[in-house]
């Protein structure tokens, strides 16, 4: 884990003594751009090991370059599926 991924995860902290009201997480990433998410996928799945959060899924869509390409892409149904899946 990075130290500025750690330093958001004492910020969020610190708002709250309690906890996280929310302990499943999923992570949706668009781009313009294919093979650009490692990093970030990365840094979500040593957050939510760190914090004990169950992970529902990793949805990345590449090639998102222009306003409404998400109607066209071949990932939709999946974006839908797991939101319907969220309980």
């Amino acid at each position: 884990m990075t130290a500025q991924l750690k330093t958001v995860i004492d910020r969020m902290y610190a708002g709250g003594s309690t906890g996280f009201h929310f302990h499943q997480t999923a992570l949706l990433l668009d781009a313009g751009a294919d093979h650009v998410f490692d990093a970030a996928i990365s840094q979500y799945k040593a957050m939510t090991s760190y914090l004990k959060w169950e992970d529902l899924g990793i949805i990345c869509v590449p090639n998102m370059e222009n306003k409404g390409s998400m109607k066209e892409s071949s990932k939709l149904g999946e974006v839908i599926q797991l939101a319907k899946s969220i309980k």
